[in-house]
């Protein structure tokens, strides 16, 4: 019988994240299209664990569950609730479910995804120097194997960004979106250094950065540079000897690039891409804005699962809005959809797993494995606060995101139970000594080779 276990957990864990990018909606129950995708990767959570170490974290994370299901009592769409509270569990639930595999068993996982997802990165390739293809993409029943098929038939009201030939997503029809899975995994493929051949990941990586490019996504192209910084200082800073140095450093070129760095923004500013940025910087702006009365007026239950766009519609025309947008901020969306307290929560979710992945990024001598997580959360995260998709990745990013997150977490545990387990060692040779009747006291057997 564990045997058979054994052998579903290692099907359904590639399934899972093969089928993330894709999702592939094939059936309805009760008029509501459910994804396979969605269905191989609950079924992990059969197969859960939670170490003592994540115990903490598992009890703030069923806090933010808890908070989700009773927003329930306030929510004015039930359906909307039942979405949201089993798309946000993915998350969790890879967090967990690689906790009870072996890390072989996770690099296999997560290579299986960066391979499936590659696919979709050469279609976003192909589609912005060919959208005569995309056109054809977008209006074909195909679409609707990828893409909920209601949320297909509401075009009509809200036209994604993929419909301007500037723009592609792959599958995704949101050019944004698509990017941010991009990001996610370019930063996967870098957490596999050294789980696998340097010569099969930078292909892929290279593949995932032109994606991200080709998008058309300002914001995933400014970010992805953002976030590689980020990431490039924490290394510089890994030991407190060469801190210094890199704050002196990074002052410096700052110092030396400020006035072509000025003059580039300057003439972005009055390009096409300049103007683009602005108008839609401004209809997030705008979108704040309206976050802001209407959290004054329900600041603790927020509006319910459903509520924004029945909360949103007087103030659309006043800030020329579409009524059909939602937040395009994760944090607004959580308190939104929860309240309050959820959205502290989902924050202090993510400061713990990114604060884990920093410490271990910082001191295993392999840092690629912390590093690229980190660079995952952070991307997917930043992207998150200026798009519609929650804090920790929409359906197709939240369960390939758990998996690497966890896997970058486990760099760092590794590391700290290696001492134990030295000591574990001692111990045993110590007891085999005393049976065979050796003196393990220092100072009546100095000579043994016990260390002052």
């Amino acid at each position: 019988m564990a045997g058979d276990l054994t052998k579903l957990r290692l099907i359904l864990g590639p399934l899972a994240a093969a089928t993330a990018t894709y999702q592939i909606f094939t059936f309805a129950v009760f008029g509501t299209y459910f994804p396979l995708a969605l269905l191989f990767s609950l079924s992990c959570a059969a197969f859960a664990r939670v170490p003592a170490m994540d115990r903490t974290l598992f009890v703030i994370i069923a806090a933010y569950w808890l908070t989700l299901v009773l927003a329930a009592l306030w929510s004015p769409d039930l359906g909307t609730w039942a979405n949201g509270v089993l798309y946000e569990s993915l998350f969790f639930v890879a967090f967990f479910y690689a906790q009870g595999a072996r890390s072989e068993e996770l690099s296999r996982i997560l290579f299986v995804f960066i391979l499936a997802a590659a696919a979709n990165a050469v279609l976003v390739i192909i589609f912005r120097f060919l959208p005569g293809i995309e056109a054809s993409y977008l209006n074909s029943e195909l679409l609707n194997v990828f893409r909920n098929p209601k949320r297909v038939a509401n075009y009509g009201q809200f036209k994604p960004n993929v419909f301007d030939p500037d723009k592609a997503g792959g599958i995704f029809d949101n050019a944004n979106t698509g990017a941010a899975f991009n990001m996610l995994c370019f930063g996967c493929t870098i957490a596999l250094i050294g789980a696998r051949k340097i010569t099969v990941l930078a292909p892929l990586l290279i593949l995932f950065a032109v994606a991200i490019f080709c998008s058309g996504s300002k914001s995933a192209v400014l970010l992805t540079g953002t976030t590689l910084a980020i990431v490039a200082a924490l290394y510089l800073v890994r030991s407190g000897r060469s801190a210094l140095f890199a704050i002196v450093g990074f002052l410096v070129l700052g110092f030396l690039l400020a006035p072509p760095v000025q003059e580039l923004l300057t003439s972005a500013a009055s390009s096409d891409f300049g103007e683009a940025t602005a108008k839609t910087s401004g209809y997030r702006i705008n979108l704040l804005h309206v976050a802001g009365m209407l959290f004054r007026d329900h600041p603790l239950l927020g509006l319910g699962f459903g509520g924004w766009p029945r909360y949103m519609e007087p103030y659309a025309a006043l800030y020329g809005l579409d009524p059909s947008w939602p937040p395009h901020n994760s944090l607004v969306n959580a308190w939104a959809q929860a309240g309050l307290v959820s959205a502290l929560l989902l924050v202090a979710i993510f400061v713990i797993i990114t604060s884990r992945l920093i410490r271990g990024f910082r001191s295993t001598e392999r840092p690629f494995r912390p590093g690229g997580a980190l660079l995952a959360m952070l991307a997917v995260a930043g992207m998150s606060l200026g798009d519609p998709f929650p804090l920790l990745g929409n359906q197709n990013m939240a369960f390939p995101l758990g998996l690497l997150a966890a896997w970058g977490v486990r760099s760092m545990l590794r590391r700290q139970q290696a001492p134990t387990v030295r000591r574990v060692r001692r111990s045993t040779r110590g007891s085999a000594r005393e049976r065979a009747g050796i003196a393990t006291d220092v100072s009546a057997a100095p000579s043994i080779g016990h260390g002052r």
